[in-house]
């Protein structure tokens, strides 16, 4: 794993999400439209509801955004909000991990 991302994420609740993203994207740059490419298939999570939004800079009166993986459900709720380039540079790390 990266060494500016410590945290190992196989051992989060996201992975499989994170995994999916980067798949989606293969060899392409992350922008918001890649979106409705990723549809239903970051709901991995058994009996929860994810999604995967952007937020503009402009909504924010700040020059960049990010994106938000939000997880509800019985066992897991969460939000995780990413620069485009972390979600990018992670999840393309990912991309060759296997989803179990």
């Amino acid at each position: 794993m990266n060494s500016q991302f410590p945290l190992d994420w196989r051992a989060t609740p996201i992975f499989d999400i994170l995994v999916h993203i980067g798949k989606t994207l293969g060899t392409r740059r992350l922008h918001p439209t890649i979106l409705n490419e990723l549809g239903d298939g970051i709901n991995v999570i058994p009996n929860h509801k994810a999604t995967l939004t952007h937020v503009s800079g402009k909504v924010l009166g700040r020059r960049k955004g990010y994106y938000e993986i939000c997880v509800e459900g019985p066992n897991i709720s969460g939000r995780w909000k990413f620069t485009s380039g972390d979600l990018e540079l992670i999840s393309s790390e990912l991309a060759g991990a296997s989803i179990d």
